[in-house]
């Protein structure tokens, strides 16, 4: 398979990296249009929960002369370089700090096949080994424009980008299925909270707290960093080895919540439907004889238990959620109100958005395992039929 600089294949490279409002006579604005930065893009997708930020329509026509349109992928240049995500429709949207856009010229280089390419092993590899600075290092532009891409012919492109994003597409259903049986279990014991009495969150959950040293971890045992919890209660959204962890680690079971303990802000939370080690950076939560899991699960993704937790965080720069604070939040203590036919519904709501999530882990193993194969052509898209 031939392979070309990537400059020769691009229609447009859009290149902002440091520009601010500040340095275009403005600021951001509470309202407006949206602005996007590397922040934002994590794991594949865009995700706005990590901040919000916008400017005025007459900021925007000065930031951005180039607009984006649905389809064009983004890349972060720094901390961290390599993050790929695709802008999903044709709305207004300003790339900010740390960001390129790229798009593909027209029947030469289809830009999801591009966005694959540059989160497949290879595409990654290409990157860092452009990668320069001491502090921060990234990629700049000139060396990126010079990234090799192998270019099958577009039909070729253009069915790989289809065999993908068919995971994709399943994974997104799956995941919005889930949030949604969640919002239904919120629903539900934020409707049964009304009257209940309340109850120290201490008394509903208790913390797992069986530490695992780095000698007794087991090549490729599953771990779960912070980076790997969802954020804003969004779930489980990845998932490592413990293969180069040098750090002490939790150890947590299939059914267990975890939270990140650090900058609760972000409400970041994770739901394994597996056993694994854990940051100790999390807390591994597990219902109290008597109380429901489901309840716990709902508790822990409520904005108020955030609210909590960050207001007794020690720490300024790095603040971390204290137990011994959040333990005597008051929660709603539901045994007395919950009838043993609403436990049951509850948790086979909390078991269905886990298994919807479970699945997802597997359909994203099987995505990851197929992307390189089909850059490679060691493997085509025809041989693939009913994959998906």
């Amino acid at each position: 398979m031939r392979e070309v600089p990537l400059e020769t294949v691009l229609e447009l490279l859009i290149d902002h990296r440091g520009k601010t409002p500040k340095k275009l006579g403005g600021d951001f604005t509470e309202a407006g249009v949206p602005a996007i930065s590397a922040i934002h893009v994590k794991n594949g997708r865009i995700n706005w929960n990590e901040r919000y930020r916008y400017v005025s329509e007459e900021m925007f026509e000065r930031w951005m002369p180039e607009k984006t349109k649905r389809g064009d992928v983004l890349l972060t240049s720094e901390a961290p370089l390599g993050e790929v995500a695709q802008v999903p429709g044709d709305d207004p949207l300003v790339l900010s700090q740390r960001l390129f856009g790229l798009r593909g010229k027209e029947g030469v280089l289809d830009s999801t096949y591009l966005r694959y390419f540059l989160q497949s092993e290879i595409g990654q590899k290409r990157l860092l080994a452009n990668e320069s600075g001491s502090t921060v290092s990234g990629i700049r532009q000139a060396l990126l424009r010079q990234v090799l891409v192998p270019l099958p012919p577009f039909a070729a492109q253009q069915g790989v980008a289809a065999t993908l994003g068919a995971f994709d597409d399943l994974i997104q259903t799956n995941r919005d299925l889930a949030a949604d049986l969640e919002h239904l279990l919120f629903a539900i014991v934020d409707r049964c909270a009304v009257d209940a009495p309340r109850t120290p969150f201490g008394d509903l959950a208790w913390r797992a707290v069986e530490r695992s040293s780095v000698n007794e971890m087991s090549a490729g045992e599953t771990y779960l960093g912070l980076e790997h919890f969802g954020v804003d209660g969004e779930g489980l959204i990845g998932r490592g080895t413990v293969d180069g962890i040098n750090s002490p680690s939790l150890r947590f079971k299939s059914g267990d919540i975890l939270y990140g303990k650090l900058r609760p802000y972000f409400r970041k939370v994770a739901r394994p439907g597996f056993s694994g080690v854990c940051s100790a950076e999390a807390w591994v939560l597990r219902a109290k004889e008597g109380h429901a899991q489901a309840v716990v699960h709902a508790v822990v993704n409520s904005p108020q238990f955030s609210v909590v937790a960050m207001a007794g965080n020690s720490g300024t720069k790095m603040p971390r959620a204290d137990w011994d604070h959040i333990a005597k939040f008051e929660v709603p203590d539901l045994r007395d109100v919950l009838s043993d036919e609403d436990v049951a519904a509850l948790d086979t709501l909390w078991a269905a958005a886990c298994d919807l999530r479970a699945d997802n882990e597997a359909l994203t193993r099987q995505r990851d395992e197929l992307l390189p194969l089909l850059m490679s052509g060691r493997v085509r898209v025809s041989e693939l039929e009913g994959v998906a």
